[in-house]
């Protein structure tokens, strides 16, 4: 069996942080394990709303080069809204 802190695998299991997978899979969404990835624990009610906004909030336009370079555009130059949007 491969295994670290973060998880572990083997032929019949898989590991996230000493939990089997199967085990998480019914019973915690995707902010949580993320979390327990992160963190070592499962979140909080304050952690887990964060974990969801931080998750909402990067699927505006996600990580698409062209969303990049337009926030960077008008966050380094907040004057030129039109390079930014162009």
């Amino acid at each position: 069996m491969l295994r670290t802190k973060v998880g572990g695998v083997s032929g019949d299991s898989i590991l996230i942080r000493g939990h089997e997978l199967l085990d998480l899979l019914d019973k915690h969404d995707f902010a949580e394990i993320l979390y327990l990835q992160l963190t070592g624990s499962f979140p909080d009610a304050s952690a887990r709303r964060m974990m969801n906004v931080l998750l909402i909030s990067g699927s505006d336009h996600g990580m698409t080069p062209s969303a990049i370079a337009a926030r960077l555009t008008l966050h380094g130059a907040p004057e030129a809204l039109q390079g930014a949007l162009a």
